[in-house]
């Protein structure tokens, strides 16, 4: 079976300017978060400047020190879950509420009246 590469380093760059993004509005410096997971500053910036291809466990301990969480997803969800990301990606469009938790959805109230 051929594998397209093409969407995985696509998504790899998304991710990574995710990640900046969520550092940067968390207020978190590289050194910060260097103590938090104990990976090296050194080796974050190069992470965050895609000079390197780190493994996805670094990637996922970085995350959640962030306060994210690196998912898989089924193949036919790509397409929404990738607009989605290109959408946080873009770094003017992030916000500090689109990092909050939030439901998936809400209840209609009910006019009793």
């Amino acid at each position: 079976m051929e594998v397209d590469h093409k969407p995985i380093l696509e998504n790899s760059e998304i991710i990574r300017a995710i990640m900046v993004k969520a550092r940067k509005l968390a207020g978190v410096s590289q050194r910060v978060l260097s103590d938090r997971t104990g990976i090296q500053q050194s080796q974050i910036s190069k992470i965050e400047n895609g000079s390197v291809d780190p493994r996805l466990s670094t990637m996922t301990e970085l995350a959640r020190a962030l306060g994210l969480e690196i998912m898989v997803v089924p193949q036919k969800s790509i397409p929404l879950f990738k607009s989605m990301s290109e959408l946080l990606a873009t770094p003017e469009s992030i916000t500090e509420s689109d990092m909050e938790a939030r439901p998936a959805y809400s209840l209609d109230e009910v006019d009793d009246g």
